[in-house]
This record gives structure tokens, sequence and C-alpha cells, in this order.
């Protein structure tokens, strides 16, 4: 692959962008990708998390090779964020990697064909189901991205709950959530326009936008559904104006439910 630069320029390429004691600190790489020539290669890569009690759930698989780039170049990408901004970015918290948790980087497969190279990160991605890219989680707006299939990674906001639920089988942080299904059934029975004047509670307003992300899959669902039953033309909601007509409407549900 590489031609232009050795393997040792991008490994200090990449200490100078994440750190040396940062690698050895979080990372596990069985392959070498950090400290051989392997580095330099195309192919698709998985990432999994390795707790301290020696379990892996598999985070992530993405491809490389375009542009002479090698998996040492997406690693460094991908590592500065996943370290630096763990719990936004990999849904893991800063204190679980001080405390023993590791990313394992490995090499699935070499190829450097394009076209079989993607194919095979797809179907990896769909035969493994990474936390990051599968499940029921909402993803930001396909069609404005211009991606397809499971390039794309669900929304930052669901990261931690994804890998909660990949870890230990459920969802197991106590906090009350806002379940979408509410949104749509109450909108079924009550007249949204009777709540645009109500003042909506704060902590409902977080879970509205914890649920429903701004640019995301369902941000634009619940749009589409909610200008619809109000006869909204045009632009239609801002998203604050949705969040807090939504927010609104599920306050009296909440407190009916004894969760507020």
């Amino acid at each position: 692959m590489k031609t232009n630069l050795k393997c040792n320029d991008l490994i200090n390429d990449w200490f100078r962008s994440v750190g040396k004691e940062q690698i050895k600190k979080y990372v596990l790489d069985p392959d070498g990708i950090f400290s051989t020539e392997n580095g330099n290669k195309a192919g698709v890569y998985g990432v999994y998390v390795v707790t301290t009690d020696g379990k892996e759930i598999l985070m992530y698989v993405g491809e490389v090779g375009k542009a002479e780039r090698g998996f040492i170049d997406r690693l460094a990408e991908h590592l500065k964020y996943w370290i630096n901004n763990s719990e936004w970015y990999a849904g893991i918290r800063a204190s679980e990697l001080k405390a023993g948790y590791k990313y394992r980087i490995c090499i699935l497969a070499e190829e450097n064909d394009e076209d079989k190279r993607y194919d095979l990160e797809q179907r990896a991605v769909e035969e493994r189901k990474p936390y990051l890219q599968f499940g029921c989680y909402p993803t930001y707006d396909r069609s404005k991205n211009h991606y397809t299939g499971f390039d794309l990674c669900i929304f930052p906001t669901y990261r931690r709950r994804a890998f909660l639920v990949g870890r230990d089988g459920k969802y197991t942080e106590e906090k009350p959530e806002l379940v979408l299904y509410n949104i749509y059934s109450l909108a079924e029975k009550e007249e949204l326009t009777n709540y645009k004047k109500v003042k909506p509670d704060e902590k409902i307003i977080e879970w509205v936008k914890q649920e429903m992300p701004y640019g995301s899959e369902i941000h634009a669902t619940i749009k589409a559904f909610v200008e619809r039953k109000t006869g909204v033309t045009g632009r239609g909601y801002k998203y604050n104006n949705l969040v807090n007509l939504l927010a609104a409407s599920l306050t009296p549900y909440y407190e009916e439910q004894c969760i507020m």
C-alpha cells in the first residue's frame, strides 16, 4: 500500500495526535497495526472493548484503502476520539478506561479491491453486530449524508446505552427513559395543538432531546408525523418548538405514571 511514508513515520504522527502513553494504556494491538508494516495494509478491521473482567464487546467494524491509506491512518483518527472523549464517541466512561477497559484492534481481512472490501465490511457488520453500527438506535439522517448500508454509526446520545446492552445484555443505568411509542400513541388520542401554550417540564424536554436528537432519522420521522397531525405546512416545526410541544403533551402522562 504505502509508498510515500514509512510505517514508523505514521506511528510518530499518531503518537503526536494521541500520545505514546495512551496507546500503552488503552490499546491492545495483537496484529501489530501500530508496530509493524501491517499498519500500511488495506482491508477491514474490527475494534473491541475489553472489560476488566475479560469480556469482549465488538464496538465497530470499518474498512480502509482509498487514497493510499492503510489501517494505521484510519485507526489513528478513530482512537483520538475514542480515547479523549470516550463516552460521547464510544459509550465508555472515562472512569472505565481509567479502571482498565481497553480497545482491542484487529485486522479482520486484508483486501485491496475497493468493492470487495466494502462488501466484506458490510457483511461483517451484519454478521457480528458491532454496537455502534447495528441495532434499533437512530442514526443521523442518511439522505443528507449520502450514506448507505452500515456506514453511519448510531447517534452519539445512544452510544452509552448501546454499550451497556452489549456488555450486560440490558440497559442497566437507572434513568427514566422516554418511550417514543408514547409520542405516537398520545398524538393519535390527543389534539397536539392544545399543548402549544402549555409550559413543558424541563426534565421531559431533556428526555425528548435524548430520544429525538436533532438531525436524526427519528427527528425527521416524528417531525413529519406531528406536522401531518397538526396540519402544519411549509418548513414546519423548528426543532426546539417541536421538542417543547412534545414535552408539553407528554408531561401529564409521565406525572400520571409517577416517574417525574
